[in-house]
């Protein structure tokens, strides 16, 4: 698959998504207990770096071919290269270890380029909100 560098929070962290297709969803890794974990060679997410972090406490679980991935819904603000959605609704992941051979998977986490209707919690998805922010063309 294709992946990519995205920035989550304010200031922006560097976490690398794999982009998909057959999926809708922006999820993260978080670092447990926002820390990093110095045994992975994956980027985490660190809430509490971020000065527009939000947490809810709405369950995110998804089912890929691979397994399944379960967290939470939150918003912050996510940047791809120039564009960027503010107060975006995505999934902060606090382990992987459900995701078979994640430590050799070269990306963090997963961007979602699917339609709406594919999407866990009927959240919008990436693509959407950047084509109503005018950011995209449609």
């Amino acid at each position: 698959g294709y992946g990519g560098a995205i920035q989550v929070g304010t200031p922006g962290q560097d976490i690398v998504v794999l982009f998909d297709t057959g999926s809708s969803n922006l999820w993260v890794p978080v670092a447990a207990g926002n820390s990093t974990d110095d045994k992975s060679s994956h980027s985490a997410f660190n809430p509490a770096s971020s000065r527009t972090y939000k947490n809810t406490s709405e369950v995110f679980d998804i089912m890929y071919g691979s397994g399944p991935v379960s967290g939470f819904f939150v918003s912050d603000d996510v940047s791809i290269g120039s564009l960027t959605l503010k107060h975006f609704t995505f999934a902060e992941v606090p382990d992987t270890a459900s995701l078979p051979n994640y430590e050799n998977m070269e990306f963090d986490g997963v961007l979602g380029l699917g339609f709406q209707m594919l999407s866990v919690g009927e959240k919008p998805t990436v693509i959407e909100r950047l084509v109503e922010s005018k950011q995209l063309a449609q």
